[in-house]
């Protein structure tokens, strides 16, 4: 038997009402032309009413039923419409348009109907296509959650607006250690040349392999966790078991091979407890699936962010271990890149990535090395290498790590040095002065 055919959801009332509304009255037209568009409105002939009516407004010419319809007669859409008689009778059932823009939200609210309809019904042929399942999940999840996205959060500011908002961050920055606009990462180089992390920031870690690139990050991840920061940890490259024998060797200074043999004396255990009962009470949140896309990212932050309301840090380790479906990485790195970005602005969020170095880089790292990793390079607020000194540089060699700011949103660039404390998982910002031969006029 066949299935009973199902009428998509509308309000045929609300969508006369919204046209009758604009029609008699001298209601705000650009508020509703703001809160609605011409795809909103389920009946064809409404659509076109209204793009008539849109027409006249951006034309600056009056808004009644014979400047409607001589507009649609000329453009030979006023008959499929019903003609003038339909028009007119819109303007005459309409008694009031005081309700107009509870009339809008109705229709609005309607057509959202329609398109979770029409993304479930396209993850469905996904499913049955050799798309597969994790791909109509993830578009599914694209292709909804704009909805519930609240209009109006990213306004226009007008200049008093600009000017209030101004006066009350210098407040707030007269109130914080050091005028510290963002916040404390626990790298003083980082903290001195940024002023610390902000809200929508993108810092990217960069290195050859075995630099510590994952220990920086996790430096920053657990100062973080200390401080009741939420923070969401995607790592791809270490399992979570590992992850936490690191950030309680970090936190409770406690030597990591003792950690991963579990033979701690008793001060050592205690220390060890008292991190781990850190960790335990923090907003920390860690997840080492493999396999991910930047569309998993994408929808697991967004989840996290609508739970709590809150989310400050999010650590993606690192980017070229990110599922790729095309046959240029480059491409693909580039558009998981931009897309972390926007996920940044968007939930107001730090978002710091590690990035591999190109395999045949050498000497001193450069921008030029990222090259293979998309757009990181011209996305990011911060780029950050991590280098070991060279042979050559004995006193330095084994004990100190260069930490290179190469690019810093407002702040200078330049090498620092951090001593090596990896059997602490952690590395400790100094003064040393680091002068080689490869460094000479790289930051002139």
């Amino acid at each position: 038997m066949m299935q009973d055919l199902k009428i998509p959801p509308h309000s045929l009332v609300a969508e006369q009402s919204v046209l009758g509304s604009m029609i008699i009255s001298d209601v705000n037209h650009y508020t509703i032309v703001e809160l609605i568009n011409a795809e909103h409105f389920y009946v064809l002939s409404h659509a076109e009413i209204y793009k008539a009516i849109k027409m006249l407004l951006e034309s600056k010419k009056p808004v009644d039923l014979l400047t409607i319809s001589g507009l649609m007669e000329s453009l030979g859409t006023l008959e499929n419409a019903g003609g003038m008689a339909y028009i007119g009778e819109l303007a005459r059932n309409t008694p009031s348009s005081v309700n107009v823009i509870t009339y809008c939200e109705m229709v609005i609210m309607e057509w959202n109907g329609r398109k979770i309809i029409e993304a479930c019904y396209k993850a469905l042929d996904q499913v049955y296509s050799k798309s597969g399942y994790k791909k109509a999940r993830e578009n599914l999840y694209s292709d909804i959650e704009p909805l519930f996205v609240e209009r109006g959060e990213n306004e226009i500011a007008d200049a008093t607006e600009l000017c209030d908002s101004f006066i009350n961050e210098l407040e707030r920055l007269g109130k914080t250690d050091g005028g510290m606009s963002g916040l404390c990462t626990g790298d003083r180089h980082l903290d001195e040349a940024t002023g610390g992390l902000h809200p929508g920031d993108y810092l990217a870690i960069a290195g050859r392999s075995g630099s510590g690139k994952t220990t920086r990050a996790m430096n920053i991840l657990a100062h973080y966790t200390k401080m009741g920061r939420r923070s969401l940890f995607f790592s791809m490259e270490m399992k979570r078991q590992k992850g936490m024998m690191k950030l309680v060797s970090d936190i409770g200074n406690v030597p990591f091979s003792a950690i991963k043999t579990a033979e701690l004396n008793d001060y050592q255990w205690s220390c060890a407890s008292n991190a781990i009962e850190t960790i335990k009470k923090s907003k920390l949140h860690v997840d080492d699936s493999s396999g991910l896309s930047i569309g998993d990212i994408e929808r697991k932050a967004r989840q996290l962010k609508a739970k709590y309301n809150e989310l400050d840090l999010i650590v993606v380790d690192y980017i070229q271990r990110l599922k790729i479906d095309s046959s240029s990485m480059y491409t693909e790195l580039t558009n998981a890149s931009n897309r972390l970005k926007d996920l940044a602005m968007e939930l107001g969020a730090s978002v710091i990535v590690i990035a591999q170095l190109k395999k045949n880089s050498v000497g001193f790292p450069n921008a030029s090395d990222l090259r293979e990793t998309g757009a990181i390079e011209n996305d990011s607020d911060v780029l950050m290498f991590l280098h070991t000194p060279s042979e050559d540089l004995k006193p330095h060699k084994g004990m100190l790590t260069c930490e290179i700011f190469n690019k810093v949103r407002f702040g200078e660039t330049g090498v620092k040095m951090l001593e090596n404390h990896l059997d602490y998982q952690r590395f400790e910002c100094v003064d040393t002065e680091y002068v080689e031969a490869e460094t000479k006029d790289r930051f002139s």
